[in-house]
C-alpha cells in the first residue's frame, strides 16, 4: 500500500482548522467514545496501537515536507495562506518532526459500557501545537473499524457461549465456532488485516491469513495465534461432473486420513449426498480426524438455514448417533459436526442455535463461518464511534467545550474512565472519588509509544472484561 504522508492523514478542511483557534488556546483535550443508539450497548477496543505504530511514532515531519505541503495547499484551496506554515515549522525546529501529543487509552480488547470515553488527545506543547489533537482526529477514528469486527464478533460469542451453556455443550468448544470467511469481501488487504485480527481477539479460527502476520507484527503474536482446516470448496466437489461428487468424497478420504476435514455438501443434491456420507459411516469414522458436513444453501423447501439445519442433524444422529448432554441435548458423534458459512449474521447464528436446542440438539454440534457480517456489513455508525472535543485551556484557564444538540450532546471537561459504585463511569479528572482508578492508561506521548500491548493480553483483557460487563448487565 502507498505510504502516505503525516500531512495528508486528515480530513482537506482540517487543513484550516489551525487558523480558526480562539485566541490564548494552550492545549485541546479531546475523546473518543461508542455514543447512545448503536447497535450494541458495549464495546470493544481494538487496532489503535496499530494506528499509533504505522502513523505516529516517530518523526512524521521533515524540513522537505513543509514547501510541499504548501504548494499543495495553493493548489487545492487556491490560496498558500490556508497552509499551517508555522505550525509545522515548529513540529520540524522544536520536535524534531515528533508529535509532542499525549494519547490515554481503555487497554485494548477492553469490553466498556457505551457512552464512555475510550480515549483522549491533547498536545503536550502549548506553543503552536493545540491544533494537532483535531488534526489527527480524522486518524484515530478509523479506531471504528477494529472495533466494530471485535465488538460483533464479541456480542457472537456471548450468544454461542449462552446456548453452549444452556444445552449442556463442552464450554471450550467455543474458541473455533466463529470462523473468519471475511477476506474476499474486504474492501482491501489493510482492511481485511485490520478487521481479521480484531476478530481472533475473540476466537482462533480464520481463513483471512493475513489476520496472523498482522498480530505478530503490532502485536506481538506468538508462532500461530490461529488456526484452520482442510476444506473443499464447490469447484472441488463439482470437478467430476453432474451428481458425481460423492465420488470425489471418496478421493478426499483416501487423501486426507487424519485432521479435521471439512466438505460442501450442497453442490447437487444435499440429501443425497448426506446419505452418502452415512453410507459410508466406516470409512469416515476410520479417519483419525473429525469430518465437518457444509451445507452452504437453504433448499426451496426451507425458509431458514435454521430448518435445514435440524433437518440434516436427524439424518447424522440416525446414522452416526452419538450421546445425551446433561440438559437432554443429543450430541453428534465426536467425528461428526455440521458447518454453516454462506451469507451468516449474529441473528442467524441465534436463530440457528434456538431451533436446534428446541429440536433437542446441543450448540456444538455446528460450528459457523462469516465473512461479509463480520468483516464488512457495517460502519461507523454501526455503533456511533466518534471523536469531540471536551476542554480546552485558554489564557492559564481550563473552558468546557460541549455540544448540545437534540439527539446529539457530547461530553465537557477533562475525563477519565472509572470504575464505580454505578459501574464503569466517565468522569471529568477533577471528580474522580477516592480509591477509583482510571481505566485509561498513557499509551503515546511525544512521537513515543509508551506500552507496546501483547496479543495474548489482549485476549486475557477481553475475557475478563466481558465477564464483568455481563455481571454488571445481569445485576442491573
Amino acid at each position: 500500500m502507498m505510504k502516505f504522508p503525516f500531512s495528508m492523514l486528515t480530513d482537506g478542511y482540517k487543513l484550516t482548522h489551525w487558523n480558526q483557534l480562539q485566541d490564548g488556546v494552550q492545549e485541546i483535550d479531546i475523546y473518543f467514545e461508542s455514543r447512545t443508539g448503536g447497535k450494541y450497548g458495549f464495546t470493544q477496543m481494538s487496532s489503535y496501537q496499530y494506528i499509533i505504530m504505522e502513523h505516529l511514532v516517530g518523526q512524521v515531519v521533515t524540513a522537505s515536507d513543509i514547501p510541499k505541503m504548501k504548494e499543495f495547499c495553493k493548489l487545492y484551496f487556491g490560496d498558500e495562506s490556508t497552509f499551517n506554515e508555522l505550525g509545522f515549522t515548529h513540529l520540524v525546529n522544536e520536535h524534531d518532526g515528533y508529535l509532542p501529543i499525549k494519547i490515554r487509552a481503555v487497554r485494548e480488547g477492553q469490553v466498556t459500557p457505551i457512552n464512555n470515553a475510550l480515549m483522549t488527545v491533547s498536545n503536550t506543547c502549548d506553543y503552536c501545537a493545540a491544533w494537532i489533537p483535531g488534526y489527527i482526529d480524522s486518524l484515530l477514528t478509523h479506531i471504528w473499524y477494529g472495533s466494530n469486527v471485535a465488538t460483533i464478533s464479541r456480542a457472537v460469542k456471548g450468544t454461542i457461549n449462552y446456548w453452549l451453556n444452556a444445552t449442556g455443550s463442552a464450554p471450550e468448544a467455543v474458541d473455533f465456532m466463529l470462523h473468519d470467511f471475511g477476506f474476499r469481501g474486504a474492501t482491501g488487504v489493510e482492511a481485511a488485516a485490520v478487521g481479521g485480527g480484531a476478530h481472533i481477539v475473540n476466537f482462533k479460527g480464520t481463513d483471512t491469513l493475513v489476520s496472523i502476520p498482522f498480530v505478530q507484527r503490532y502485536y506481538g503474536a506468538g508462532e500461530m495465534p490461529a488456526n484452520s482446516v482442510v476444506a473443499t470448496e464447490h469447484s472441488v466437489m463439482t470437478a467430476l461432473g453432474l451428481y458425481r461428487d460423492l465420488e470425489v468424497l471418496d478421493q478426499l478420504i483416501e487423501k486426507y486420513p487424519n485432521g479435521i476435514l471439512s466438505v460442501v455438501a450442497d453442490s447437487f443434491d444435499i440429501y443425497g449426498f448426506t446419505e452418502g456420507v452415512i453410507e459410508r459411516r466406516d470409512k469416515i469414522l476410520a479417519r483419525n480426524g473429525r469430518f465437518v458436513l457444509r451445507p452452504d444453501s437453504v433448499t426451496k423447501i426451507h425458509n431458514t438455514p435454521a430448518e435445514l439445519v435440524v433437518e440434516l442433524l436427524d439424518m447424522l444422529w440416525s446414522g452416526f448417533g452419538g450421546t445425551i448432554s446433561s440438559t437432554g441435548h443429543k450430541i453428534l458423534h465426536d467425528q461428526i459436526r455440521l458447518l454453516w458459512g454462506d451469507g451468516i449474521t449474529e441473528d442467524d447464528i441465534n436463530l440457528i442455535l434456538l431451533v436446534m436446542a428446541e429440536c433437542g440438539y446441543a450448540a456444538e454440534n455446528i460450528v459457523f463461518g462469516m465473512g461479509g457480517g463480520l468483516l464488512q456489513k457495517h460502519d461507523r455508525d454501526t455503533q456511533r464511534y466518534t471523536f469531540k472535543c471536551s476542554a480546552q485551556l485558554r489564557n492559564n484557564e481550563w473552558v468546557d467545550v460541549q455540544k448540545k444538540a437534540f439527539g446529539k450532546s457530547s461530553k465537557a471537561g477533562r475525563l477519565a474512565l472509572v470504575v464505580g459504585e454505578e459501574g464503569v463511569v466517565t468522569r471529568r479528572i477533577e471528580e474522580v472519588r477516592e480509591g477509583e482508578k482510571d481505566l485509561m492508561i498513557d499509551v503515546f506521548e511525544n512521537g513515543e509509544l509508551l506500552v507496546f500491548q501483547q496479543f495474548d493480553d489482549i485476549r486475557e483483557v477481553a475475557e475478563r472484561t466481558w465477564a464483568e460487563y455481563e455481571k454488571s448487565r445481569l445485576a442491573s
